[in-house]
């Protein structure tokens, strides 16, 4: 039996089907586009109605209905609307090539906040009283009206060089009836907050700068939903699933093939072996990452700074050219279930002058801490390694950008407190093929380093641990 979740509606909570009562006729030529979204444990506001006088309901677990204004859905000093980022505004509605105003409007004077039709087929979205983005929907709207599904999603600008480009919003459109998407993305600051009237339709309560279509669906999300959410939410009902085995297209773990277990007329039929084959699906899909850091201290590394005798610094095994830091060096306990490491770094490669020089990024995985760094513990084990790499040619700006390095095998220690463990340590090399003249301008800034375990066939077979 399905049950709603604690706290939520029944019929709008997480995993519960829509309520059939809710389905809506359109008042306009085009009938409302199906399906209708469902409130989650982000959602602060979902209502749904014929019109926006309708739209005043809450169906989200606040269940804080608005009012209705002259064609708008209003609430006074507003608090759960002053919100920045992360979040997702929404509005489904109909549209021709005439209709223009306003979606949604949040405080005043400096601090207005607008997405609107600033003109026909060209849709606006502003912050802090300041145009941020104009995006033209295309191909244009036809004389009847048309249902579209509108998406304004802030998230916090991950290339941010300061508080002018703090936040990324991306504006997205669906037109339902023909299947025409199109997105934009702007950054800009952090919206000024101010708890004032929030209104859905128009600018205010009184219908002032009122939407001239028809809105039938409105949503206010705390985080950023992804357009394959909110399509599968608003746009498209999903196609049913028909077998279980439907949605498995990966190789998550070794599928049961025909046996003593599960053959005709066993004592065991292969109910079981699939529920087995299940659970070892379902610990790789829960598999957390080996290493996802940040780097607190960021130093911009040099040639001499790396080549020095720096008490941190050592070569790799085999590669002298690869200085490794003993601050880059994570001891991780690996799970049975996978064999390999996908990785990626945040690098800043950039030169003090002149040309680019040729950086290379390694990850290395040791089955124990390598010698070269000192630190001793070998317990005589014979030492097994693993690395990828990338080598960037590149003169970044002030923020840099993820390496992917690629994939690698595991390498597990096999006894003592070593049992399980790989030892990720990353290098760095100054143009390691000889190849600029310009070495002792290059200056490489280590920000992130990330390493995510998986599991493939054609990997270590299982079980992987010695």
């Amino acid at each position: 039996m399905v049950r709603p979740v604690p706290g939520t509606q029944v019929g709008f909570a997480l995993g519960v089907p829509r309520a059939t009562s809710l389905a809506l006729t359109a008042i306009a030529t085009s009938d409302v586009a199906a399906p209708t979204g469902i409130a989650k444990q982000s959602t602060r506001y979902l209502a749904i109605g014929a019109s926006v006088t309708a739209c005043i309901d809450d169906l989200s677990q606040y269940d804080t209905d608005m009012t209705a204004g002259t064609r708008s859905a209003y609430e006074n000093a507003s608090t759960r609307f002053n919100y920045s980022h992360p979040r997702t505004i929404l509005v489904r509605c109909q549209a021709n090539n005439t209709d223009t105003l306003n979606l949604w409007r949040h405080g005043t004077g400096g601090n207005l906040e607008l997405l609107r039709f600033s003109a026909a087929n060209t849709l606006q979205i502003w912050t802090n009283n300041t145009l941020r983005l104009s995006m033209t929907i295309s191909p244009g709207l036809p004389a009847s009206r048309a249902n579209l599904v509108i998406a304004w999603v802030c998230e916090t600008n991950p290339d941010s060089t300061g508080a002018a480009d703090r936040v990324r919003s991306t504006l997205m459109w669906w037109n339902v009836d023909t299947g025409d998407f199109d997105a934009e993305s702007v950054t800009h600051p952090v919206k000024s907050l101010q708890s004032t009237q929030a209104v859905w339709g128009a600018g205010d309560d009184i219908g002032t700068n009122a939407f001239t279509g028809v809105i039938t669906g409105v949503l206010y999300e705390n985080r950023r939903m992804s357009a394959t959410e909110i399509a599968a939410d608003w746009v498209a009902d999903l196609s049913t699933v028909l077998s279980a085995a439907e949605p498995e297209t990966d190789h998550q773990g070794i599928p049961p093939s025909s046996g003593i277990l599960d053959a005709e007329s066993s004592w065991h039929g292969p109910a079981v072996v699939w529920a087995c084959d299940a659970t070892r699906r379902m610990e790789r899909r829960t598999l957390d990452a080996l290493e996802n850091e940040r780097q607190i201290v960021v130093p911009s590394w040099s040639l001499s700074s790396l080549t020095s005798a720096n008490a941190f610094f050592r070569g790799a095994p085999g590669e002298s050219d690869d200085r490794m830091s003993i601050a880059w060096l994570e001891p991780a306990p690996v799970p049975d279930t996978c064999n390999r490491i996908w990785a990626r770094v945040h690098v800043r490669s950039y030169v003090a002058s002149g040309e680019p020089v040729p950086v290379r990024i390694r990850l290395y995985s040791f089955s124990r801490p390598p010698g070269a760094l000192g630190l001793g513990g070998g317990d005589g084990a014979a030492l097994e390694q693993y690395f990828c790499d990338a080598i960037i040619l590149r003169n970044d700006g002030a923020v840099g950008s993820y390496v992917v390095l690629g994939s690698m095998p595991i390498a597990r220690g096999s006894g003592g407190i070593r049992e399980g463990m790989t030892y990720l340590a990353l290098a760095i090399a100054i143009d390691p093929n000889n190849e600029s003249s310009n070495d002792s301008a290059a200056r490489v800034e280590i920000n992130a380093i990330q390493a995510v375990p998986y599991y493939t066939l054609s990997g270590q077979p299982l079980p992987v641990h010695p």
